[in-house]
């Protein structure tokens, strides 16, 4: 998305891959309401956009939509005062990070130089028995594949239901999960807090499908998971969270 140009410079922010979508918000709900306005009132500005959506209900596309242009928006600060983005938001705090490769192909990524790995899921909750042992026969192959000193991750991408993530965090128990990522779809709470409850032996993560810091805020406030993972939030909301 190029929400515009700015002294000669291209602004750009990455917001998610369904760009047609996102690019109609910006154009013709988001862009009157910017043009015009001091771009470094970023917090005032994600304001705005966040209360003109509140009719059309916040979350989801409008929000993804707002975290591209509050991207570019600290994209653009920053290459106007010559300063990288996190100076501007208290500076480095540390000079490296570690990482994980999300693939399913095990040996490449260890070809990679790779240490720890997250995988796929093959299943969803109406496969019952054939679901649990398809996936532990996968973590369990990959587990293998990477020794006990890697960490591994298991992402079910929203297709469980609560009986069922119970049972296949049992099922996975032996294999030293880092954490179980996003079993449930966003919007269930009550489930993120009954599943957090039902099992304490593996971490939970989610938040790749949670939109704006008021829906982080309803699961740290209960205390339903343990790894945040804010993919669409925009440096803005991402400090608050």
């Amino acid at each position: 998305m190029g929400p515009g140009y700015s002294r000669g410079w291209d602004i750009w922010a990455w917001a998610d891959q369904f760009w047609g979508n996102y690019a109609s918000i910006i154009d013709y709900h988001f862009a009157p309401i910017l043009e015009g306005r001091d771009c470094f009132a970023l917090e005032y500005l994600n304001d705005l956009m966040w209360r003109s959506t509140q009719r059309m209900g916040a979350g989801g596309l409008a929000t993804v939509a707002q975290s591209g242009i509050d991207l570019a928006l600290w994209d653009l600060k920053g290459k106007l005062m010559g300063q990288p983005v996190y100076s501007l938001i208290g500076g480095p705090c540390r000079d490296k990070a570690l990482c994980y490769v999300t693939s399913d192909d095990l040996d490449w990524s260890i070809e990679l130089g790779f240490k720890h790995f997250k995988v796929s899921n093959p299943a969803h909750y109406d496969m019952g028995i054939e679901g649990l042992n398809m996936v532990e026969e996968k973590i369990a192959s990959a587990r293998e594949m990477v020794g006990d000193k890697a960490e591994l991750m298991y992402n079910p991408v929203m297709s469980f239901n609560v009986e069922f993530a119970v049972r296949m965090a049992e099922r996975l128990r032996p294999y030293g999960l880092r954490w179980l990522e996003e079993p449930l779809i966003p919007t269930d709470l009550e489930g993120h807090i009954e599943l957090r409850k039902a099992i304490n032996w593996v971490p939970l993560a989610t938040g790749e499908d949670h939109h704006g810091r008021w829906t982080f805020r309803q699961l740290v406030e209960n205390r339903a998971v343990d790894v945040l993972q804010p993919d669409s939030s925009g440096v803005e909301d991402c400090q608050k969270l």
